[in-house]
């Protein structure tokens, strides 16, 4: 076996000369798609981060703005509360006060004919009594 130099060099020739052509009309190509994939990939992530960041600035904003009218409703819901509280304290007032002059009215109409019937009890006790002996007197006795 015999190393041929001529045989190598002429390989080594078209090897280099085959990376050289590649380099220029296949890898260089390549490589700059590659590095513009990479800078627009880049760019995209720059502006999605942005756009994160923007997104938590908007949800911490309508956060607060959503607390805000949370506590203003609430506020709101207890001052009705309130208020509707106090209108039926009113109206359980009034009503009872109403309640309150009809019970005394009634009472008064009770004892004034209480104290009528009183005036002529005894009218009545001596009719009464008048009646009785009447009857007595009047009644036929039957034997049986």
């Amino acid at each position: 076996m015999e190393i041929n130099f001529g045989l190598i060099a002429i390989h080594l020739a078209i090897y280099i000369a085959l990376i050289l052509i590649l380099k220029k009309l296949y890898f260089y190509p390549v490589f700059a798609v590659l590095k513009k994939r990479e800078a627009l990939t880049q760019g995209k992530k720059e502006s999605a981060e942005e756009l994160k960041k923007e997104m938590e600035e908007l949800k911490g904003f309508y956060s607060s703005e959503m607390q805000k009218l949370h506590s203003n409703l609430e506020s709101k819901r207890q001052e009705a509360l309130k208020h509707s509280r106090e209108e039926a304290n009113r109206v359980v007032q009034k009503t009872k006060r109403k309640n309150e002059d009809r019970l005394k009215a009634h009472q008064q109409s009770v004892e004034e004919q209480i104290e009528e019937v009183r005036r002529s009890l005894p009218d009545m006790g001596s009719h009464l009594g008048d009646d009785i002996i009447k009857a007595l007197t009047t009644a036929k006795v039957v034997k049986v």
